[in-house]
């Protein structure tokens, strides 16, 4: 199957910013390969989000599908998870994973396939906007994609075709830009659930890919997306988070009990 065929789902998870969520569909509706299904997992935003998404549902050239959790907390897990069931329902076979702060650049979903290989997965950089550059980005009523000023971060969401895209493997992970198998998503059964709280939760999902034995992959220069200046969420689990993860890795079994297939 040539990868560009692929049946491919654009996983976006949200919660309360509908200023940045239009952004970056706007982004998704003008890629050189379109998603044929984009799933916004969202963790318990407003109903403006909600509504900003029913109204754009019509205009949008793929499947815009919508699954909201109640608002408990800081849980994406549980919203991608959902997302991710919605997709699989529509026969995805390719996940590309981003937050509904991250900006694609218009070559983004066709360079995640085109890198796609089977037993591997895809871990993308982002460059970050400044809060004055996000500002000024949002206030914009014409779409266009934004590079920031800084040159390390331009560097990091810069797509230069010219230059080898397969970089060393590096220790750290971002779940903002990120691609796997579906298959490979249901065979360790999506996201644990029992992470809440800030932090850890990519790291698990990624690491337990791993134990499955699907390789990483790292792409620069492809792939590539701005991210969205935000404030900070509260860091208050990320040692309680931190000790699970190590657990589940010690565990040795890389399928959550706690996961994708209650929604399934």
């Amino acid at each position: 199957m040539h990868p560009q065929s692929i049946r491919t789902a654009l996983i976006i998870s949200t919660y309360n910013r509908p200023a940045a969520l239009h952004k970056v569909l706007q982004a998704v509706a003008r890629q050189t390969r379109l998603p044929d299904i984009v799933a916004i997992g969202d963790d318990g935003s407003t109903d403006e989000t909600r509504q900003l998404i029913d109204r754009l549902r019509p205009t949008m050239p793929f499947l815009l599908l919508h699954e909201w959790q109640e608002d408990k907390g800081f849980r994406p897990a549980g919203a991608r998870n959902k997302a991710f069931a919605a997709a699989l329902k529509e026969g995805a076979e390719y996940f590309i994973q981003i937050d509904g702060d991250i900006v694609p650049e218009r070559h983004f979903v066709a360079d995640h396939l085109s890198h796609a290989r089977p037993g591997q997965y895809i871990r993308g950089y982002r460059g970050r906007l400044s809060k004055k550059e996000t500002d000024s980005y949002l206030s914009e009523e014409k779409f266009r994609f934004r590079h920031p000023h800084n040159y390390k971060a331009w560097q990091r969401c810069v797509r230069l075709p010219f230059k080898i895209p397969c970089q060393p493997h590096k220790s750290y992970v971002e779940g903002c830009n990120v691609s796997f198998w579906a298959a490979d998503i249901r065979a360790i059964n999506g996201y644990d659930e029992t992470f809440q709280g800030w932090g850890q939760e990519d790291d698990d999902l990624l690491e337990r890919l791993s134990m499955a034995g699907c390789q990483r992959r790292d792409v620069k220069y492809r792939c590539c997306c701005v991210h969205l200046w935000h404030h900070e969420e509260p860091r208050d689990r990320f040692k309680q988070n931190f000790r699970h993860r190590e657990d589940n890795v010690a565990s040795g079994n890389f399928r959550t009990e706690h996961g994708l297939d209650q929604y399934l």
